[in-house]
């Protein structure tokens, strides 16, 4: 059977919020496991297409910088003037990767 684009994200994303292991989603949803790994891979889930809202905060002249500390102890620092688009996809990209 093939997949659509969609589906096959909606069972990457399904399978990560799951709480199961990849194998253990893939026999709940009758999907073959080696092809869940490829799809994987192939990174069908996209960081761009991921919705993050954001919020206008007002920051001082004098920071050059913001933190983001995630409770993982994972912290990203990224200049006051940061494009928007690439810090976009860039915080897309880590939640999907679960480590937020």
């Amino acid at each position: 059977m093939r997949y659509k684009s969609h589906e096959i994200q909606q069972h990457i994303t399904s399978q990560r919020t799951s709480g199961l292991s990849a194998r253990a989603y893939c026999r709940t949803h009758d999907l073959s496991y080696w092809t869940f790994v490829q799809w994987r891979k192939k990174d069908h889930v996209a960081a761009a297409d991921i919705s993050i809202p954001f919020v206008k905060i007002n920051m001082p002249q004098a920071c050059g910088f913001v933190e983001l500390a995630m409770p993982s102890g994972v912290t990203i620092r990224f200049p006051v003037d940061a494009a928007f688009e690439p810090l976009r996809q860039l915080l897309g990209a880590i939640k999907l990767s679960g480590i937020v």
